[in-house]
């Protein structure tokens, strides 16, 4: 019986090591590294701010097909990076999406995603000729993306 259980736990050890760190769902809702997914511009504060991030995948079908309440929290969180009020943000895409796996299309270098299919949200807005990519999985804790591929498949029929 101590055989078993030394190996039990030789093998949880042998994972986790593999497993390279966090590799939960946390980790594909956490706040991105700056420097990989957002600009900044020099702020007041010592702290950097987002600025733009780029268009991505014109090519998928525009259309507002959530909530208010979807929209209204990437506004909010997009509001947050930025400094801009949440109200001068216009929508350029609000879709229910379904993504390749827990990057929500933006992999990290040194992070681990699940290797599942997440249903979540993207939502593009603008300001003044900017464009803000964000995206979360179905909890809605929206994040920038810059440069992401785009989702595995849209729910146009909600």
């Amino acid at each position: 019986m101590r055989r078993v259980l030394a190996r039990i736990c030789a093998f949880a050890l042998l994972v986790t090591a593999c497993s390279g760190g966090s590799s939960d769902a946390d980790s594909a809702t956490s706040n991105p590294d700056p420097e990989t997914t957002i600009s900044t511009s020099p702020s007041t504060t010592d702290n950097p701010r987002p600025t733009v991030v780029p268009s991505t995948q014109p090519d998928v079908p525009l259309g507002v097909f959530v909530s208010d309440d979807i929209v209204d929290a990437a506004r909010r969180q997009v509001a947050d990076d930025t400094g801009v009020a949440a109200a001068d943000f216009q929508v350029e895409r609000a879709l229910q999406v379904t993504w390749n796996d827990g990057s929500l299309g933006c992999p990290q270098e040194g992070q681990s995603y699940t290797q599942a299919l997440v249903d979540g949200f993207w939502v593009v807005l603008t300001h003044d000729g900017d464009v803000f990519d964000y995206r979360s999985a179905i909890d809605a804790r929206f994040r920038a993306c810059v440069g992401g591929a785009p989702p595995a498949s849209t729910y146009v029929d909600r």
